[in-house]
């Protein structure tokens, strides 16, 4: 079953103030909202329009259990999610407010920003690597099993099979070796490329 939990959430607070002396409600429904779950529908093929559907709900339905109308603003929306397609999404929006003050001042447009940041940590990197090392430790596990219960059934005679087996843990062995020599590099090559890109310090530009 997919979930979506809202890890943090902020909410603008500048765009509804008037004369009326209203209560904020931000802290509460921050309150409200952390760690809830939350309806998310992703469509990989439009993200923006997934994103903003999830604010938008959100923020309608904060103005439903305060039991306001266009009172709340999302600032900030931090979630995690096992539906998205990638480990991390991030995104930002703009909404334009206008704000009406009354008492003989003027009313002001303005702009605010909203950000939304979905993580997905089933799509980490790390968890295929674990899934990789755990395969091939099972599969030279599986192969040492059938060779020890074969030469036993045998009673320590030689057999062809048992040649095979162990030409297979061998192979076994190469290929993980590989793998991991390849990972290797590939970090290696990464933080060279960073050191190169690194700001240099005062000593080294003498």
């Amino acid at each position: 079953m997919s979930s979506t939990v809202i890890k943090s959430i902020n909410f603008h607070w500048d765009h509804h103030i008037g004369n009326q002396g209203e209560m904020h409600l931000e802290k509460e429904l921050c309150h409200y909202w952390k760690e809830n779950k939350v309806e998310f529908i992703w469509d990989k093929h439009q993200p923006s329009i997934s994103l903003e559907n999830t604010i938008k709900f959100i923020e309608t339905t904060s103005n439903s259990l305060a039991n306001k109308s266009d009172y709340f603003l999302i600032k900030e929306l931090h979630l995690t999610s096992d539906q998205t397609h990638k480990k991390l999404i991030r995104d930002s929006f703009k909404r334009t407010i206008k704000t009406r003050y009354g008492g003989g001042r003027r009313d002001q447009v303005k702009t605010y920003k909203q950000e939304i940041q979905i993580i997905n940590s089933g799509r980490s990197r790390t968890k295929p690597k674990l899934q990789f090392l755990e395969d091939h430790h099972n599969k030279i596990q599986t192969l040492n099993k059938s060779g020890i219960e074969l030469y036993l059934e045998l009673g320590g005679e030689y057999h062809p099979d048992l040649t095979h087996i162990h030409k297979q843990i061998l192979e076994q062995k190469n290929s993980f070796k590989k793998k991991i020599n390849d990972w290797s590099d590939r970090e290696k090559y990464k933080w060279s490329i960073l050191e190169i890109k690194k700001p240099l310090t005062d000593e080294e530009r003498l």
